[in-house]
C-alpha cells in the first residue's frame, strides 16, 4: 500500500504544528518551521504571507482532525444510541490524551476566539457542527427511550449542557497531570 503524497504546503502545516508544540507558539518564528519542514523560509512565506495565515491553518488541521475522530467514532452506531453518545463523548477524550502538546494550540485558538472576528466565526463553525451532531444524538436516545421526550426548547438547553459539559472536562483533562489520564 502506498502513502499519500504530503503535499508541500500540509509539510508546512504539520512542521509548524510539531514546532509550536516543542517551541511554543509564540517563540516559534518561520525560519524555525522552515527548518522543522526541511524547506527554504522563502516557501513558508509563499504559502502563508504571515504568521497569522500559518497559525490559522495550524488551527484548521486540528479542528480537523477532532471532526474526523468524532464522526469516525459514531459511524455505524446509529442503531444504539447509548453506544453513539459514548462514543462520541470519549472520542474527544482520547484525541486529546493520544495529542496532550496540542493543549496550548487549543488554548491559544480560544483566546484568539475571544478577540478575533475571524476566529469567533470559525469557532462558532465548531460549536454548531458539534451542536448538531449532539442533536442527533439526542434525538437518538429520546427514538430509543433513553430519555424522555423533550419540547424544542429543552432539547437546545440539553445540548447546549451537554456540549459544555464536554468542553469543560476536556480542558481539565488537558490540564491533569498526565499520569492521572487513562
Amino acid at each position: 500500500m502506498s502513502e499519500k503524497k504530503v503535499s508541500k504546503k500540509e509539510l508546512i502545516i504539520q512542521a509548524a504544528l510539531r514546532c509550536f508544540n516543542e517551541v511554543g507558539i509564540e517563540q516559534a518564528k518561520i525560519i524555525d518551521i522552515a527548518k522543522y519542514a526541511e524547506v527554504n523560509h522563502s516557501l513558508v512565506l509563499y504559502y502563508f504571507p504571515n504568521y497569522d495565515d500559518l497559525g490559522r491553518a495550524v488551527i484548521e488541521s486540528l479542528i480537523t482532525k477532532l471532526n474526523d475522530a468524532t464522526v469516525a467514532a459514531i459511524e455505524g452506531d446509529e442503531g444504539n444510541a447509548d453506544k453513539l453518545l459514548e462514543d462520541y463523548i470519549l472520542s474527544s477524550f482520547k484525541l486529546v490524551n493520544e495529542n496532550r502538546k496540542e493543549f496550548t494550540i487549543w488554548v491559544h485558538f480560544y483566546y484568539k476566539a475571544t478577540h478575533s472576528d475571524e476566529y469567533k466565526e470559525l469557532n462558532q463553525t465548531i460549536r454548531n457542527q458539534g451542536r448538531e451532531r449532539m442533536q442527533k444524538i439526542l434525538d437518538a436516545c429520546i427514538e430509543q427511550n433513553i430519555c424522555r421526550s423533550l419540547n424544542d426548547s429543552e432539547k437546545k438547553e440539553t445540548v447546549d449542557f451537554i456540549m459544555g459539559l464536554i468542553t469543560g472536562n476536556l480542558i481539565v483533562s488537558m490540564t491533569e497531570k498526565e499520569d492521572r489520564i487513562e
